[in-house]
């Protein structure tokens, strides 16, 4: 019965450990968006004017890619078009920008190479994959061919710099969220009962946790001893190099699993 509970409660970390990474990829890929766009559309107007026009010219319905699709789904579903600059437009572009960064965001630690080239490799893949190979073979994007080089650049600039800032974002988040897990953990085994223990030493004790922590003896470099707790002896390791006062976690074993 015990093992079982242990593997459900394992079960449930791992579904609430993949959802709290899919939220932060969804929130790095807002971010990361957002400079996407930047650098987009400082690049598009820096364009000369005759690439500019022959790219509006061959767009399917003379849209962007996003307002494609919001067109065609609102068409499918038997409403009139959406014209450009529609919010159902602006809806799919950020959509198709967390979307697959909140992938990322679940399988940059569970998936060798996702990470790889601090977000390059996940730039450029989504580069290809949406806008060389999807875009074009559904109808929301004019053949590759037919477009001049310059949408080429800025498209894969503009998706170079998205990676990169989803990884920053990302490696922020979980640098900041684990240090926050750490002082709570620490904050919760620093508040368990104190037990006084032989040889007049005072720790504490982690609530449903099989550890003790016990303060460094004042002007000792180190020291190891047996401490009883429950009847059962574990000993306490040196505490070599540690601040004075700091405390030490100490596991024990006991078998009555108190």
């Amino acid at each position: 019965m015990s093992n079982r509970n242990t593997s459900d409660d394992r079960s449930r970390e791992a579904q609430s450990s993949v959802a709290a990474d899919l939220l932060k990829g969804a929130a790095a890929g807002a971010v990361a968006t957002w400079a996407l766009d930047r650098v987009d559309w400082f690049m598009y107007n820096r364009e000369p004017e005759a690439s500019r026009r022959q790219t509006w010219a061959v767009r399917p319905e003379h849209k962007d890619t996003a307002h494609v699709m919001a067109s065609k789904a609102s068409q499918a579903l038997g409403d009139e078009p959406i014209p450009e600059g529609h919010v159902a437009g602006s809806a799919v572009h950020w959509a198709l920008g967390f979307g697959p960064a909140a992938l990322c965001g679940a399988m940059r630690d569970r998936v060798p190479g996702v990470g790889a080239g601090r977000g390059l490799a996940f730039g450029f893949t989504i580069f290809v994959l949406e806008d060389e190979v999807a875009n074009p073979a559904f109808g929301f994007a004019a053949p590759p061919q037919r477009y001049p080089w310059q949408p080429y650049a800025r498209g894969l600039m503009a998706h170079l710099v998205y990676g990169v800032v989803n990884d920053l974002v990302l490696s922020g988040l979980n640098t900041l969220l684990s240090a926050r897990k750490l002082d709570s953990r620490q904050s919760a085994l620093l508040t368990g009962p104190v037990i006084r223990l032989s040889g007049h030493r005072t720790c504490r004790r982690r609530l449903n946790r099989r550890q003790l922590q016990c303060p460094r003896r004042p002007g000792a470099s180190g020291w190891k001893r047996n401490v009883k707790y429950g009847g059962f002896a574990s000993s306490v390791p040196p505490l070599r190099g540690a601040a004075r006062g700091s405390w030490s976690a100490v596991t024990y074993k006991n078998p009555s699993g108190a």
